[in-house]
């Protein structure tokens, strides 16, 4: 009894000292030694208002925690209330067992400072002491975890922000590494509001099994997004005003010794009022509402799903400044260009996407351009798109459809299926109503024109194909058109061009090759105003600028550079092209109307030329007509046509005459036949001019007039009838830079109606043969009498005159001195005898003639010679006797013609006769009236030019 009385009085005396230790001793015992050993390792003052055990419950608790910060003036961390319920099993199971752990309103002030660093940034540091690589780890069970009312606030100095999470609570059942707990699944919470937004993080894990299986939902509710953009990287430059994000996920990963590990996701995230600006405020982009909803993805695999992404009512803003930038484009600013690292050589998975449906509505997108001549603003509003089946893997068709209105006035809709895996799409587009008024400042640099209305259209399928060579191949098949289309000349707000309908029918048109097939091309009601304004300058070289000259770009490698084109018509209908000339004065005007035409047969391929067909009207009156063949995608263009243009009145040009020839035109029509050859670049043309009663008016006193006899010219040209003919061959090559048809056909003109002042007589050949030779009248040395082999010219000039009656005659009388002048001896000598025999004749009674009529025979000669020998009075040979000596007929012959003088007056007496005799030859035919024949002194009468084959004893005849 003694025995058990002790056993029971020690054992009360242990539990009473037990509990004296355990609840009073140890706390006392323990709070100085761990302020003391917390404050040595955290390098802050540490201070704990109270510590509780319970040596029965083997638990423990820690009150009012409080860690200074280095400086010592504000709280680093705290809590309020640390509990730890020690399991005794520990000691048996050599691991740390506590059956509970429960913290109580924890806190945490984390500062970022300026310079980078973090007010726990000294807590971080490494450890120095060693220890050994193969300590065996500690076991330990960690049971009932809880955390109640934590709090963090973060000061973010850098970024001027702070940011509070509040209402910690994390929740674990267990956590241990200790046999068959660590294969039992961990169901870890945590649950806070971070800057006002509700967050929840719920799973499980086996953190310490050998697959490392978790499994995490999160739950982010209302995050708003302006609060956390000071953190995007400073190179972006935008600003978020308003926008708040959902996100519900669940993440999974397992990493297992027989596999790869596997990270998989699911879940959604959902924008709302998001509104993204510049650093300038202005819009980018606003979403009403998004979602994305992420099936299950493997992301170490690099798969990607996507069940479906949903937007409503989105608004893009693109603007492009005066410079050229855009502003999506400036949002990140560029860095400096890193030196080029070259790639490894290693594989890289390629990323797979699967999308499964992609749904927006009531889209809108607003573009604006200042950088062009004149702004430009699209607004692209009711936009529908829906996307269904990607997949970046090719393993399954996809489908799109979208639809949207431009300007409130065009439309496009488009529907295609597509593969991404080779690239393939076909879509069936439908674009209506777009004018091309929307962007022709893009353009009224190079044209410089303004659409005053004009709607687009196109109908079709679209089709894009990636070819095993890694080329895209493109291609349209389908209709369109631009119809009602007007302009006017920007410079002079004239009508420039317009239609009713510009169509292209049954097209057939790819790229990588390049391929054009149209089945026709046809425009309906063409209006063309061909303009010269006051100053000379026509509206088509001020609509149209000039190209620059450039280098010709190199051709690609494995390019054959050939193109296939056909286009079985192209058709004209009721076209009208006017022309207005207001340099002139007055103006002038004109119009080809009910044009009507086709090109059938186009093609590049070689096979045969295209037919031609065009007819038209100048002025309601005369008729145009074109025929033939031309195959201008040929190589080399070939071209046999033949144009005729009939009954073009010409009084109408009247200004143009007044102008350029001096005279106005009282009437006249033209025709012209022209017949123009090309092939291998040669040029065989033929220009039959036909000219009807041209006549012309009053004089105009214009300084532009050509100095050429053109009225004159025209005078010689006409036939009897008033008509003229010419033909006018032009042949050259087409490559020939200086070579130019209207040049040349200029030239000729020019040159016919110099001709017509040099050599008028040589130009009428063409209408009278022999002409040319009219134009001296040929006498014998010293003689003024026309010779018989000369009296026939005279028909045919008495002809021209007579057909030509506005033409005069200018006749110019000339004698050679050396020739006429041994002439006129000839004739005063032979006058000598004649009289001799004339005066005998009149002795017998007989009539009186002229001396130049007197013939005297051969064997007259030798009387006559002697009669008129005696009676010359110069001194003569003597006989013996002192009389005359009789000499031979010779020396009689040889003493009178040296002593007969011939003077100058005497040669220019002949001259003058001579023209004299031309003209009273021609006025004794009756046909000529007096008045148009003109005898002309020659400055040097006896000094004729030398022209080859023509004697200087002449009369020269010259038209005017």
């Amino acid at each position: 009894m003694p025995t058990t009385k002790k056993i029971l009085i020690g054992t009360v005396v242990f539990l009473l000292f037990y509990s004296i230790a355990g609840f009073y001793i140890l706390p006392a015992a323990i709070r100085p030694v761990l302020e003391k050993k917390l404050s040595q390792a955290l390098k802050r003052t540490v201070i704990i208002e109270d510590i509780d055990t319970n040596p029965y419950t083997l638990s423990a608790r820690i009150k009012w925690l409080r860690v200074k910060d280095l400086a010592g003036n504000e709280i680093f961390s705290s809590f309020d209330e640390l509990y730890v319920n020690l399991q005794a099993s520990s000691a048996l199971k050599r691991a740390l067992i506590l059956k509970e752990i429960r913290l109580e309103m924890p806190y945490v002030r984390i500062i970022h400072e300026e310079t980078g660093q973090f007010n726990f940034s000294d807590l971080m540091q490494p450890s120095t002491s060693p220890e050994a690589a193969d300590k065996e780890p500690v076991h330990f069970y960690l049971g009932n975890i809880q955390v109640t009312g934590g709090r963090i606030d973060l000061i973010d100095a850098p970024m001027n922000t702070n940011h509070q999470i509040e209402e910690i609570q994390v929740r674990l059942p267990f956590l241990s590494n200790i046999g068959l707990h660590a294969g039992v699944f961990v169901q870890p919470y945590l649950g806070a509001v971070i800057n006002g937004t509700r967050a929840a993080i719920k799973g499980q894990t086996k953190p310490f099994h050998d697959s490392l299986e978790t499994v995490f939902t999160i739950n982010l509710t209302g995050i708003d997004i302006p609060y956390y953009m000071g953190y995007l990287p400073q190179e972006v430059q935008i600003r978020v005003p308003s926008g708040s994000l959902d996100l519900s996920a669940e993440v999974s990963y397992a990493q297992r010794t027989d596999r790869t590990p596997s990270l998989k996701c699911s879940g959604s995230i959902e924008l709302s009022d998001l509104k993204i600006t510049d650093a300038k405020d202005l819009d980018i982009l606003d979403i009403a509402r998004a979602r994305i909803d992420i099936a299950q993805s493997r992301v170490l695999e690099k798969e990607i799903h996507v069940s479906d992404i949903d937007l409503a009512s989105p608004e893009v803003t693109l603007r492009r400044g005066n410079k050229g930038e855009i502003n999506v484009a400036s949002i990140v600013e560029e860095k400096p260009q890193q030196p080029d690292i070259p790639e490894q050589d290693t594989e890289k998975t390629p990323l797979i996407l699967r999308i499964d449906r992609i749904g927006m509505k009531d889209g809108i997108v607003t573009f604006t351009d200042e950088s062009a001549a004149e702004p430009v603003s699209l607004t692209l509003d009711n936009i529908r798109f829906s996307l269904k089946d990607f997949s970046s893997a090719g393993d399954k068709p996809g489908t799109a459809e979208t639809a949207l209105r431009i300007n409130r006035k065009g439309s496009v809709s488009a529907k295609a299926t597509f593969e991404t895996s080779p690239l393939s799409c076909e879509a069936l587009i439908r674009m209506d109503g777009l004018e091309p008024s929307w962007v022709q400042p893009y353009f009224t640099d190079q044209i410089r024109i303004m659409i005053t209305k004009g709607s687009a259209l196109a109908d079709g399928t679209l089709t894009l194909r990636r070819d095993t060579g890694n080329q895209v191949q493109i291609g349209f098949k389908g209709t369109a058109a631009l119809n009602d289309f007007a302009s006017v000349d920007k410079e002079n707000t004239d009508e420039f061009i317009s239609w009713k309908n510009l169509s292209f029918t049954g097209m057939d048109m790819g790229f990588s090759p390049v391929r054009i097939a149209v089945e026709e091309i046809a425009l309906d009601d063409l209006s063309a105003h061909i303009i010269v304004d006051p100053e000379g300058d026509l509206n088509l070289n001020t609509v149209f600028k000039k190209p620059q000259e450039k280098e010709p770009a190199p051709e690609k490698e494995g390019s054959s550079g050939s193109e296939d084109i056909q286009i079985e018509k192209v058709a004209l209908r009721n076209a009208t092209v006017s022309f207005i000339d207001r340099h002139i004065d007055p103006y002038f005007s004109t119009e080809l109307a009910n044009i009507n035409g086709s090109v059938t047969g186009l093609t590049s391929m070689g096979r045969k030329p295209a037919s031609v067909e065009v007819s038209g009207t100048l002025d309601k009156a005369s008729p145009l007509e074109i025929k033939g063949t031309v195959d201008p995608l040929a190589d080399d263009l070939f071209a046999d046509l033949h144009t005729s243009f009939r009954d073009i009145d010409l009084s109408p040009a009247s200004p143009y005459a007044g102008r350029y020839i001096g005279s106005t035109i009282q009437k006249g029509k033209l025709s012209l036949d022209l017949t123009y050859f090309i092939q291998d670049r040669h040029l065989d043309s033929k220009n039959e001019v036909f000219i009807d009663q041209l006549t012309f008016g009053e004089g105009v006193d214009s300084p532009d007039a050509l100095d050429l006899p053109v009225e004159f010219a025209v005078s010689l040209l006409k036939d009897p009838g008033g008509r003229i003919s010419l033909d006018l061959p032009v042949t050259g090559r087409t490559d020939d830079p200086e070579f130019s048809v209207g040049k040349v056909v200029f030239q000729i003109l020019t040159n016919i109606v110099k001709k017509a002042a040099t050599s008028p007589f040589s130009l009428l050949s063409s209408l009278y043969p022999g002409a040319e030779n009219l134009s001296y009248v040929e006498f014998d040395h010293g003689i003024s009498k026309i010779a018989s082999s000369e009296q026939e010219k005279f028909d045919l000039l008495i002809q021209i005159l007579r057909d030509k009656p506005t033409i005069t005659l200018e006749i110019t009388g000339y004698a050679d001195r050396e020739t006429d002048r041994s002439g006129l001896v000839q004739y005063f000598f032979e006058k000598k005898l004649k009289s001799r025999k004339l005066m005998g004749l009149i002795r017998k009674g007989q009539s009186a003639v002229s001396v130049d009529e007197v013939v005297i025979a051969a064997d007259e000669y030798e009387e006559y010679l002697r009669l008129a020998y005696k009676a010359e009075t110069f001194d003569k040979p003597k006989n013996a006797l002192g009389l005359d000596a009789s000499i031979p007929a010779q020396q009689m012959e040889m003493l009178m013609k040296g002593h007969i003088q011939v003077t100058e007056n005497d040669l220019r007496l002949l001259a003058s006769q001579r023209a004299q005799q031309v003209k009273n030859y021609l006025i004794q035919s009756q046909q000529i009236n007096p008045d148009r024949i003109f005898l002309v002194e020659a400055a040097s009468p006896l000094a004729p030019e030398s022209i080859d084959g023509v004697s200087g004893s002449r009369a020269a005849l010259s038209l005017e």
